[in-house]
């Protein structure tokens, strides 16, 4: 698995620097720069780190037509793909705790990081058309989760031709 060096598109402060840090993880290059500067945080202060993946699932249909449940079992079989991923990421300290969310399911991602008592979250930006980068999860972390949301993207690298 690459490694790639991260820059933190924007930092809010909401609680500060303590013992739990977390980190969304999504698969691709955003994803993998938070996940590195989740885990070098947490080994530079000596937190706890725990990474999450969100599983989305899709709900029933009200009238005729298929059911969704396989589509759901091939969306969590993908989150546990990206979360396998990160587990053997060698930037990932040992102790590290790894959670899978399902949409529906499970607690929020807000609820989550408001049970865990993080304080500070790393979130992958995602590329928005038109609109510097962004996560649909950041607003709501920050407006209702009380912690430091780290959105961050990962460096530019230029290949030669």
């Amino acid at each position: 698995m690459r490694h790639v060096a991260g820059t933190v598109v924007e930092a809010r402060p909401g609680g500060g620097l303590g013992s739990h840090v977390a980190v969304l993880f999504e698969r691709g290059r955003h994803g993998q720069a938070a996940l590195s500067q989740a885990a070098a945080l947490a080994a530079e202060s000596g937190a706890e780190l725990s990474v999450v993946v969100l599983a989305p699932q899709v709900g029933r249909y009200h009238r005729c037509g298929e059911s969704p449940d396989a589509l759901n079992c091939a969306l969590i079989d993908a989150s546990r793909s990206e979360l396998t991923d990160a587990a053997h990421d060698r930037s990932v300290p040992d102790g590290t705790r790894f959670t899978l969310l399902l949409e529906g399911h499970d607690p929020s991602l807000v609820a989550w990081v408001k049970e865990g008592g993080f304080d500070v979250v790393f979130v992958p930006s995602r590329p928005r058309l038109f609109r510097a980068p962004g996560h649909p999860a950041v607003r709501s972390l920050r407006r209702l989760a009380g912690c430091e949301v780290r959105l961050v993207a990962a460096s530019r690298s230029r290949q030669a031709p």
